[in-house]
């Protein structure tokens, strides 16, 4: 069934090739896009919804410096149409059969027809005329060119770099930017550390809130720590190293995993997860964090200078082990009668409170085992 649009403030340079379809390429005002409605047959990457990270950076440029929306989108949009006539003022008739529609570009597309400015621009590139049997190959083809990871621009920027410094050769263990060797992106190694926070002016922890930040490391988690939070470094640099120890014992105890195995497998629930280019069977991030949130709040404090130092009791690898190795049994029982999927059971907060008071309590026995000694 054939549809028509039409796009204004746009402006185009048309390219014809020598099988004589033709290709236009042009910037487009961003709002001219809200409310509009154009098909998307032919894009293999559906729009999946506002809580995808990419999405959410979008519509923040677009609220925040909508000027800048065409440099940090370069791709832009790409239609497949099967006409496309000037209207002499500044707007275009798109005509849409079949199989016709948005390519790639789909999360652009969605952020600009609900939050597109008379401020922003965006690229459009338009196909016209080329054969069917062509379309499906084409776009996915552009779709193959998937976005730069935020995390690697702000490697390639330097933000890690402290990072790198602090745990030394252990660097080699961590995906700092895409096609890196490691077996822990360096969002779930800065999702560990974020654990280990205190309020700078209280000097208190405040567990259950660095939790839920820590389980919903994204871009813009990134962006406050390697931009505009100088505490994070200051204060948790010292102790980088051997939160990236503690992290990497327990995602990847081999212990844990064979207890996990079979846990709810008659339902789904799986509870691990394999990692980088290695391949190496681990824990699920929830599980692990859930375990290093325990020792943070029991086995930390922040000292007079403001740095966050461990407590007697926890300064040696093999006592925080020991203590996470105590606590794995005791997460083990909470979550062996709970059902539901794996990250639905991690995130309760009542789960994250038992946990909690768990490490409490074995905190306490170990205190008073060192006291009887």
């Amino acid at each position: 069934m054939e549809k028509t649009i039409v796009l204004r403030n746009a402006k185009f340079v048309e390219t014809t090739f020598l099988d004589g379809s033709k290709q236009m390429v042009g910037v487009v005002r961003g709002d001219s896009f809200v409310g509009l409605e154009v098909p998307t047959e032919p894009n293999p990457r559906q729009f999946i919804g506002e809580s995808n990270p990419n999405y959410k950076e979008m519509v923040k440029t677009l609220k925040s410096e909508p000027q800048m929306f065409a440099r940090k989108n370069s791709g832009g949009i790409t239609i497949f149409a099967s006409s496309c006539d000037s209207n002499g003022d500044g707007s275009y008739t798109l005509t849409f059969q079949k199989g016709d529609g948005i390519a790639n570009g789909g999360h652009t597309f969605h952020a600009l027809k609900f939050h597109g400015r008379d401020t922003s621009q965006v690229k459009v590139t338009i196909e016209l005329g080329l054969e069917r049997d062509n379309i499906a190959a084409v776009a996915e083809a552009l779709n193959l060119n998937k976005r730069l990871q935020g995390y690697s621009l702000q490697n390639k920027e330097g933000a890690f770099d402290w990072h790198k410094d602090a745990i030394g050769h252990k660097a080699s263990e961590v995906i700092y930017h895409e096609g890196d060797s490691g077996n822990v992106e360096i969002k779930e190694e800065m999702a560990f550390l974020n654990l280990f926070k205190y309020d700078s002016k209280s000097k208190e922890m405040d567990m259950l809130y660095n939790m839920e930040k820590s389980e919903h490391a994204n871009v813009a988690f990134l962006n406050r720590i390697t931009r505009n939070d100088d505490d994070f470094k200051s204060t948790l640099k010292w102790i980088a190293k051997d939160v990236h120890d503690i992290a990497m014992y327990t995602i990847f105890n081999g212990r844990f995993g064979i207890q996990l195995k079979p846990l709810k497998k008659s339902i789904g629930q799986n509870w691990l997860k394999t990692r980088g280019k290695e391949k190496k069977i681990g824990i699920m991030k929830g599980l692990a964090l859930v375990l290093v949130a325990g020792l943070a709040s029991e086995g930390t404090e922040m000292n007079k200078n403001g740095i966050v130092v461990w407590k007697e009791g926890f300064k040696t690898a093999e006592q925080r082990k020991r203590f996470v190795d105590e606590l794995f049994q005791k997460v083990f029982d909470v979550i062996n009668v709970e059902d539901g999927a794996v990250s639905e059971i991690i995130r309760q907060e009542s789960v994250r409170k038992k946990v909690l008071k768990h490490a409490q309590m074995i905190s306490f026995r170990i205190h008073e085992e060192q006291k009887a000694s």
